[in-house]
């Protein structure tokens, strides 16, 4: 389902990729072994102008300041090439499209995260998924618990 676009100003999304911190150790160190076979345990929220990111937390759609995700330690910034302009309009349309999926109470760690937002919103806005090295790790997962 594509969104439609508004008339204002154009704006810029990017997508800031975090290492999951687990037991308090962050997974940087892995991830940067693992990244370049395709995978790694990310997280991420997407910044739309200015200094704020959106993402899916289990308490819903959250906003915080941008590069500074709670139980994260930031990685880097992805460029998402636009194919339409991209509008304050068109970023309601795809918050209010997802926000039924997103809820208080759906976060799932493999099934329904950060990550599968961050997909999800990301194409509604520019009709390009994030790379499959932020994704995967998901899917691997998923995969093994359906396989055990």
């Amino acid at each position: 389902q594509k969104v439609s676009h508004g008339m204002e100003s154009d704006l810029k999304l990017r997508v800031s990729v975090y290492d999951v911190v687990l037991d308090g150790v962050p997974c940087t160190k892995v991830n940067n072994g693992t990244v370049k076979d395709g995978y790694g345990a990310f997280w991420t929220g997407v910044q739309i102008e200015g200094n704020q990111e959106i993402s899916f937390f289990t308490c819903g759609l959250c906003i915080y300041n941008a590069k500074e995700m709670p139980g994260a330690v930031f990685r880097s910034v992805l460029e998402i090439p636009m194919e339409n302009p991209l509008t304050f309009l068109s970023v309601q349309n795809a918050i209010s499209c997802l926000s039924n999926s997103y809820t208080n109470g759906a976060y799932d760690l493999l099934n329904c995260n950060q990550n599968h937002f961050s997909r999800e919103f990301t194409y509604l806005l520019t009709n390009h998924y994030l790379p499959s090295w932020v994704t995967n790790i998901s899917f691997f997962a998923t995969t093994i618990c359906r396989l055990g």
